[in-house]
């Protein structure tokens, strides 16, 4: 993994433009992923990889995760 970190629930309430600026300042080799309220993605699991699901307002609601 390149982060011992999991969860990033510091960007709750941000757009999406804003935690994924904030998270790739922190961790600049993880790949950050912003995915709009519904869309689809893979289910496969990556360690260098953080996704961002944003709310029907393009909000951060849940806290983001490895994978």
């Amino acid at each position: 993994m390149t982060t011992s970190r999991s969860e990033f629930p510091e960007v709750i309430g941000m757009t999406g433009d804003e935690a994924k600026a904030t998270l790739e300042q922190e961790f600049p080799s993880m790949t950050i992923q912003v995915l709009p309220h519904g869309s689809m993605a893979t289910m496969d699991f990556r360690e260098d990889r953080i996704r961002i699901w944003l709310d029907e307002n393009g909000s951060v609601s849940k806290a983001p995760r490895v994978g």
